[in-house]
């Protein structure tokens, strides 16, 4: 009984127990994988569901973890659900993940596992979290990773390292050799000396990768080289339909629908009639030896981490300088009814 009364205690003050026991919406937007209860004002579309599936299908197959039960969710605000330092978490007790939309790929990771390997550290855990959500993974320009990073008296103030270093690990091993790193020790895997895969992944890792699966979007209908032009109709019932217009955001409640642009360095008109816009994004495609960040003094920055992106409202033509690239290009409906928009880009020069 006393061992009990601790374990209740211990409970109550992870989760914040009061008197009365915490009231959460009902899970009621169901996919094969995912039950949700959406507490965002911001609903995800059919199409962010299906990404959702197919993403949980991807970790396991790419991890060689199985979970057979659908994870529950419940997205929007974390409070009183997480830790007061954190506004995403997955709950081991609950079995259940608390996150806004732009940490959800993050959790599903840790739910995917659900305790199936013995983690040394958070640091090793939160990096498998990472690895598994498939985003831009950068080199921190604050820390260099040293051996203390692996024990759990080094504190985690941030996924910056523990996440660059996974990819590292995946890139350069492998999933299969990652995932023995996890459960067997680097030394008994890899053969070698924890400080020599730091000193390994200082000198060889590069600044940044890409996302796993960069700028993954259908291509933008192709009138002749030096013009592209598309008219869609949609709503967010649409099976390719996205909720967030931005990257792992969204500003309306509005769908979107995302495509893919292939454009050398040049000037372009881009017009859109009907719906809000046009959010325009450089896609990161490849390493790179330096770090990207933020281009300020460009028309459409890179992708960088959760970059938004340059909106171009609708019913009006606007002149832009681009840089060669490949571009994510998200058409706004700005409306919950079903949308026909009409998208036009030329080059000028």
């Amino acid at each position: 009984m006393e061992q009990a009364a601790r374990s209740v205690l211990a409970l109550c003050a992870f989760a914040g127990c009061s008197a009365e026991p915490l009231q959460r919406p009902p899970l009621d937007v169901f996919t094969e994988r995912v039950s949700l209860a959406v507490l965002d004002e911001h609903p995800p579309c059919a199409g962010d569901l299906a990404e959702l599936d197919a993403h949980l299908g991807e970790v396991e197959q790419l991890s060689g973890l199985t979970r057979s039960e659908p994870i529950k969710v419940h997205l929007g605000s974390t409070e009183n659900d997480c830790d007061d330092a954190f506004v995403a978490c997955y709950r081991p007790d609950l079995d259940a993940v608390f996150t806004p939309w732009q940490s959800i790929h993050h959790e599903l990771g840790h739910a995917v596992d659900m305790g199936q390997i013995d983690f040394d550290s958070t640091f090793w855990s939160e990096g498998f979290a990472e690895v598994s959500a498939g985003r831009i993974s950068k080199k921190s320009r604050l820390e260099s990773l040293t051996v203390d990073h692996f024990s759990d008296e080094h504190p985690l103030v941030n996924y910056v390292t523990t996440g660059h270093l996974a990819r590292y690990l995946v890139e350069t091993q492998g999933w299969e050799r990652y995932r023995s790193v996890l459960e067997n020790g680097v030394e008994d895997t890899l053969r070698i000396s924890a400080q020599s895969l730091v000193n390994e992944y200082e000198s060889n890792s590069p600044a940044a990768y890409p996302p796993r699966s960069p700028c993954p979007y259908p291509p933008l209908a192709v009138e002749n080289d030096l013009r592209w032009s598309e008219r869609v109709t949609f709503s967010c019932e649409s099976p390719e339909a996205t909720q967030y217009e931005y990257l792992r955001s969204s500003r309306t409640r509005g769908a979107a629908i995302l495509r893919s642009v292939e454009l050398e360095a040049g000037t372009y008109e881009l017009q859109s009639d009907g719906g809000e816009g046009v959010i325009l994004l450089g896609c990161l495609m490849d390493e790179r030896d330096e770090s990207p960040e933020p281009d300020f003094d460009a028309d459409v920055p890179v992708e960088v981490d959760d970059s938004l992106g340059q909106s171009f409202p609708s019913g009006t033509s606007h002149q832009i300088t681009l840089r060669r690239g490949t571009y994510r290009l998200a058409v706004s409906s700005g409306s919950e009814e079903e949308t026909t928009v009409e998208v036009h880009l030329r080059r000028i020069e």
